[in-house]
């Protein structure tokens, strides 16, 4: 194949993979690593395509082949040891041993070093050394920042009170650096604890305002935060929420190509499902009014009966991986598994929404009780987009008022 055509083919998957568009960026990687079964950094490029997928058996087996052919390439033995081995007492430390020594400034192999190295009591101080050096080296690893953060919060509690704050201050600072890097909110609502803990309860109460004012009502951390506001506005008198503006969301229609298969699959699913039920699909779409609290965003899927009498929110997500070992425990304990949801929401005539998780007939059953409980009240009938956005508004208003 012509050396300029297969370069072109290249800086296309390049901008796929920048873009995000992963399966798109897989079909062009494949077919180059076909076209060129010996050249290793395609079979790199192809590799590390297959773990954003989280097509992790397919990885390995690239990342085997990456190293057939390039043995001194120091990210590939991360890889492999970041993936480990689905059989078998695989150890992952030589890997990253030996990739340290064939690039001592790769960041990335001395922070998962560290994570394995502070499962061990004994190399407790090598495990702070290799953090440190891997922060040092790459001050781009928002994770690692988190991870030392987590190792400080633990010594506040377990180690001398009268290093408790200073313990505390370091873990704050630490995860200020991984907000600059990287805002997730698992990061804005583990600050906010923090100046819980430092009795600093307004800053407290700000933090999670900023936090709560973007999440949507159905994110894992949007009630804890709730309940953490008001922890800490009951320690600070007189706080007050900061102000949110009414904006309505804005859904951005996307091709469902682009999402990972577990996404696909449970659109598929639910949309099969609720078609019995009545409901029409309106389309698969990017919430990007969640841009600040969520840079991946799962593909969000919108459904309104044909009668108007309720409306449908699906989605699927996958907790980030938390690096190897953190992910390793995850695994074993069951826990690094897709979350699958379904929102049903009726809006009545006086202007109020009910929001349920479950099944739809569950969700008759307590619309028909909120109706006999309140007599004159009648649903409000929803048909479009701009109908759903606006309940949806409505919604997330609600949750920041209680």
């Amino acid at each position: 194949m012509p050396e300029s055509s297969t370069a072109r083919r290249l800086l296309d998957f390049s901008r796929l993979f920048a873009a995000g568009d992963y399966e798109a960026a897989a079909a062009l990687i494949d077919a180059l690593a076909a076209d060129n079964p010996n050249e290793g950094p395609i079979h790199w490029q192809r590799a590390r395509t297959l773990e954003k997928l989280e097509r992790y058996g397919e990885a390995r087996a690239a990342v085997k082949r990456v190293l057939e052919l390039r043995r001194e390439f120091a990210p590939a033995w991360v890889l492999r040891a970041e993936l480990g081995e689905e059989e078998g007492d695989y150890d992952p430390e030589p890997d990253l041993r030996r990739a340290i020594a064939l690039d001592p400034k790769l960041g990335r192999a001395r922070y998962a070093l560290a994570l394995l190295l502070k499962d061990d009591e004994v190399r407790d101080d090598e495990a702070l050394v290799q953090m440190d050096t891997a922060l040092e080296l790459d001050p781009a690893l928002h994770e690692a920042y988190a991870a030392r953060a987590g190792w400080s919060r633990i010594a506040a509690w377990t180690g001398a009170a009268s290093r408790k704050v200073a313990h505390l201050e370091r873990a704050l600072a630490d995860f200020d650096r991984a907000i600059e890097v990287e805002p997730l909110p698992g990061y804005r609502f583990a600050r906010a604890d923090l100046l819980h803990q430092l009795q600093r309860y307004g800053e407290a109460v700000i933090e999670l305002d900023v936090l709560i004012a973007v999440l949507p009502p159905v994110h894992e951390l949007h009630g804890l935060a709730l309940d953490a506001r008001k922890r800490a506005e009951e320690q600070a008198p007189g706080t007050q929420p900061a102000p949110v503006a009414k904006a309505t969301p804005r859904f951005v229609p996307v091709d469902p190509s682009r999402y990972p298969a577990h996404q696909r699959e449970h659109e598929r699913k639910v949309t099969r499902e609720l078609g019995q039920q009545g409901f029409r699909k309106l389309g698969d779409y990017d919430a990007v009014h969640l841009a600040d609290a969520m840079e991946h965003r799962p593909m969000i899927t919108l459904y309104v009966r044909d009668d108007g009498w309720a409306t449908a929110t699906a989605f699927c997500l996958k907790p980030d991986w938390p690096g190897l070992v953190g992910g390793l425990a995850m695994m074993a304990k069951g826990e690094y598994r897709a979350v699958e949801v379904v929102e049903f929401g009726t809006t009545f005539s006086d202007g109020a929404t009910l929001s349920t998780s479950g099944t739809y007939d569950a969700h008759v059953t307590t619309v028909r009780a909120h109706l006999a409980a309140r007599h004159g009240l009648a649903i409000r009938k929803l048909q479009t987009l701009e109908e759903v956005s606006l309940q949806l508004t409505e919604l997330t208003l609600a949750g920041i008022e209680e």
